[in-house]
């Protein structure tokens, strides 16, 4: 390379020379027209309060010769503002407009008269000032006195010193601009003279081993980042000579990584002209369409729409979005094969254009999903049977649910009538023959009546688990503080002569069927109740906790409880773990309650220890949900 030679007129630094010193000229009669305008307004400040003291200083004088109208003691005013040499005209008027005394003297006027049409134009007009005059006594004047001043006279001292600065200004800015050039000669451009002479000697052939130094002294200027710079970038056009053969590379595997997945893909890969020739096509194209080979199949057909695809409504659907769109997704349709079958397939194709926006060609993928259809066809047969088992099933369920209301009408009604004759007629023998009835005879109708009342309570609890599972649920929000007191004082009602420790926590609330959810609460209360009647101190407490992010209700007694090893026989109906002779019961509470949280979708369980009371949990949705 060789080096460069600039002419002394192109050289940056006279360059900078011209541009600095036309920017300060510019840059001082900027700053001196801003400091002259500044200097103007403080000066016309200054007049309006000069004037108006000496204005003020006769004010009184000529109020005095308007009053008493006194023209030679008002033209003796006038001759002492005239004192002051920028007063031009004074006129002194009463209230009525009369003038009183008036007096004028010519203004000032420079022999040039372009000299003076410019101050003129500058100093425009003179400045009238209008005073008001009173007299003791008296709330409105009684006359004005009118002044005209010669702006000019008063700003001249203005003028001579604004001359000043705008000279001094331009002397200093210029000054500034010659020391900045020859600074910036020796600091910036003959150091960058020097940089380029040394560039130029650079063999570019050998980048990375052409790097520059740099005094230390530039480590930590422009210099030093230029150069540092410029070795970065010598450095990386060594590295992207390297990046370029490996790119080169790694572009020679990526198409033979795409010819290998072309080839081997099981989907039909193709490319055809806007006209409809097959410009590429892969072995799976070739086979789905039943040709031999892809070169069979592009010689063979001339327009691929029109040859594969059998309907031409569809035909002419796809041509449209193809056109229209440019690209069409999982369009289906039936495909003619080179031996004139037919299968179902689906392509996905797009068009693809150059930078100019002319297309160049159509690619895709085309499957044949055959198989997949006959397979969706088998399970709509399937699903369709199964809706016929469905409706078949829900018949069946539906007679068992009319035969299970005929049973529990029948044990309402037909066995409900022996078992109160029972009842009824035991107790007329123990209360009509009595004394006829020896000891044992009497305890044999006791027992009768006994086991006929606990026949009748077996058969609600029966009823009641029935009812559970045909009732129709409606949900809603559901107190369940507020339904445990209450269920809770109706314990308490039957039973006056017991003290038991109560406590239920405050805004208890869950989304249920109101009826469901006060029978599970009934069970578990009475249970609750019934267990803790044989100690002493006897609590009961019903809460809620909250477990892995869920809440969990629970109902906890200080009674008899039980052993864990039987936890798994809680809610199977007909199965206590207590005898008749230690607490009375038919087996079917806890049943009726797990039966209650099945239909909620909820999950109940129980934690005790014999002799130290149980805890009953249970899960309820907190939240509204559609009824069932």
């Amino acid at each position: 390379m060789q080096p460069l030679k600039i002419k002394l007129s192109n050289r940056l630094s006279i360059s900078q020379a011209k541009n600095t010193v036309l920017v300060a000229f510019m840059l001082g009669i900027l700053l001196s027209a801003v400091q002259i305008t500044l200097d103007f307004i403080k000066e016309q400040r200054q007049m309006d309060s000069v004037v108006l003291q000496v204005i003020s200083m006769l004010r009184d004088a000529a109020a005095k010769s308007v009053y008493d109208i006194d023209e030679q003691f008002a033209g003796n005013v006038i001759s002492g503002l005239f004192e002051y040499q920028p007063i031009r005209n004074v006129k002194i008027i009463n209230d009525f407009g009369g003038v009183l005394q008036e007096r004028a003297r010519p203004a000032f006027e420079y022999p040039n008269y372009i000299f003076n049409r410019f101050i003129r134009m500058l100093f425009a007009a003179d400045k009238l000032y209008t005073i008001p005059l009173y007299v003791k006594d008296r709330e409105r004047p009684i006359g004005h006195i009118l002044v005209s001043v010669d702006a000019y006279l008063v700003a001249e001292n203005f003028i001579t010193r604004s001359g000043l600065v705008i000279l001094s200004g331009l002397i200093r800015n210029i000054a500034l601009a010659v020391v900045l050039t020859l600074l910036f000669y020796f600091t910036l451009t003959k150091p960058l003279l020097r940089m380029i002479q040394t560039i130029s000697a650079v063999d570019i052939s050998r980048p990375a081993s052409a790097l520059l130094s740099f005094p230390r002294r530039h480590a930590q200027n422009e210099f030093g980042l230029l150069i540092s710079t410029i070795n970065f970038v010598l450095t990386g056009f060594a590295e992207g000579l390297k990046e370029r053969d490996q790119a080169e590379e790694a572009l020679r595997k990526s198409e033979m990584k795409y010819r290998t997945i072309f080839e081997n893909s099981i989907s039909g890969i193709f490319q055809v002209s806007p006209d409809g020739r097959f410009l590429t096509a892969n072995s799976s194209m070739a086979r789905i369409c039943g040709y031999a080979s892809p070169r069979e199949l592009m010689e063979s057909t001339a327009n691929a729409a029109k040859t594969l695809v059998k309907e031409p409504a569809k035909r002419s659907e796809f041509q449209a979005l193809i056109t229209e769109q440019g690209a069409v997704k999982d369009f289906e349709f039936a495909l003619l094969r080179k031996d004139s079958s037919v299968i179902t397939a689906v392509i996905n194709a797009h068009g693809v254009k150059d930078e100019n926006g002319r297309l160049l060609y159509y690619e895709g993928v085309l499957e044949d999903i055959t198989q997949r259809k006959q397979g969706e066809e088998l399970i709509r047969k399937l699903n369709k049977d199964l809706e016929q088992r469905v409706l078949e099933r829900t018949a069946e369920l539906e007679a068992a649910n009319r035969e299970l209301e005929a049973f529990s009408y029948s044990v309402s009604h037909d066995l409900r009538s022996p078992l109160r004759s029972l009842d009824g007629f035991s107790q007329a023998l123990l209360e009509d023959y009595q004394d006829r009835l020896d000891h044992q005879g009497r305890d044999y109708l006791q027992r009768v009546r006994n086991a006929s009342q606990k026949m009748g309570h077996l058969i609600d609890d029966i009823l009641n688990l029935a009812m559970v599972t045909r009732y129709k649920m409606k949900r809603e929000t559901v107190d369940l503080s507020a339904m445990a007191l209450a269920i809770l004082e109706e314990l308490k009602e039957k039973n006056p002569e017991r003290s038991v420790t109560v406590t239920v926590a405050d805004g208890l609330r869950a989304d249920g069927d109101k009826v469901l959810i006060r029978v599970m609460l009934e069970n578990l209360l009475g249970n609750a109740w019934k267990y803790t009647a044989r100690i002493e101190n006897p609590r009961i407490e019903f809460g809620m906790d909250r477990q892995n992010d869920e809440p969990v209700f629970f109902l906890r007694d200080n009674g008899a409880g039980f052993s864990m090893q039987y936890v798994h026989k809680l809610f199977i109906a007909f199965n206590r773990l207590h005898t008749t002779e230690q607490f009375e019961g038919t087996g079917i509470g806890l049943a009726i309650v797990q039966r209650v949280m099945t239909r909620h979708g909820g999950r109940v369980w129980a934690e005790g220890k014999e002799g130290a009371g149980a805890t009953f949990y249970f899960t309820l949705h907190t939240g509204r949900r559609d009824d069932d």
